[in-house]
């Protein structure tokens, strides 16, 4: 329980990461929804992956290119999901006006695969519940 809160935490700081970035660049720039998410979600990617191993799955000190390639492997496919639901949902939907709320409900649905994929195959370690 205590990972997946920790899990919970990361990822509501990586949903402040993309949805801020994602309203600046929206907001402010005027650039499209869709691909202002190709720069804001990389920019959350980066950060969840380095929190995730400091704080959550206690990951070995020194950075490992292996271990980012399979968390970005994980989340890329988590962000599949997440962006394919944010696309249809801006697409089809209203939310085009609210991408943050096309945002959250994308992160929400991929949230459980991205839990499952950090916890069982890229920071694969026993640690205290």
């Amino acid at each position: 329980m205590k990972r997946l809160t920790g899990f919970l935490l990361v990822g509501i700081v990586g949903f402040l990461i993309d949805g801020g970035i994602l309203l600046c660049l929206t907001e402010i720039f005027h650039i499209e929804v869709i691909l202002a998410r190709l720069a804001s979600f990389p920019a959350a990617m980066v950060t969840t992956w380095l929190l995730n191993r400091t704080f959550v799955f206690t990951s070995n000190p020194s950075v490992s290119f292996a271990e980012f390639f399979k968390y970005f492997t994980v989340q890329g496919t988590g962000a599949i999901i997440n962006f394919t639901v944010y696309s249809v949902l801006v697409t089809i939907t209203r939310l085009s006006d609210y991408p943050v709320i096309a945002l959250a409900i994308a992160a929400l649905l991929a949230m459980i695969f991205n839990y499952a994929g950090a916890n069982k195959i890229v920071f694969n370690r026993k640690a205290p519940n």
